[in-house]
């Protein structure tokens, strides 16, 4: 071992790089979804905290925040319409959210990094939450819940 390398300051800062070159090695195994992934949660985190979303009948909300079950959508509306896969996948999350809400277990509200109302395929989905007396929100900062 070499003598800096005990020094505490240095000691941290080399096992950051250490760790930050191991992250670059293994980069070529990652896949497009594993970036969006890890940019999505970190998005997450900033804006909702460290507390992990609750897992309840059927779902799993992103975090729990101030009594919310967040689901934090990172979606770029402006960028061109959702997959139907996507369409479909909410839709069957806003479903579960309804029913969990009904029975008490759950009071989820929905997080938009960017405006979803310019999507016209997102209007149905929204009329949905809100007739469901959902919350939600879109912007880059966290809302006052």
């Amino acid at each position: 071992r070499h003598a800096l390398a005990k020094e505490p300051g240095l000691r941290k800062v080399l096992e950051k790089d250490f760790k930050e070159l191991l992250e670059k090695i293994d980069a070529p195994n990652k896949s497009r979804w594993d970036y969006i992934t890890e940019w999505h949660d970190k998005r997450a985190t900033e804006l909702f905290g460290t507390k992990l979303g609750r897992k309840l009948k059927g779902r799993e909300s992103d975090k729990y925040y101030k009594g919310h079950d967040i689901e934090y959508k990172s979606d770029n509306f402006a960028k061109g319409p959702r997959s139907q896969d996507s369409i479909d996948r909410m839709a069957e999350q806003i479903t579960k959210d309804i029913e969990n809400l009904r029975l008490g277990t759950a009071n989820p509200h929905w997080h938009f990094e960017h405006d979803p109302r310019v999507a016209p395929e997102m209007a149905p989905l929204l009329k949905r939450i809100e007739d469901a007396g959902l919350s939600w929100t879109w912007g880059s900062s966290t809302p006052s819940l």
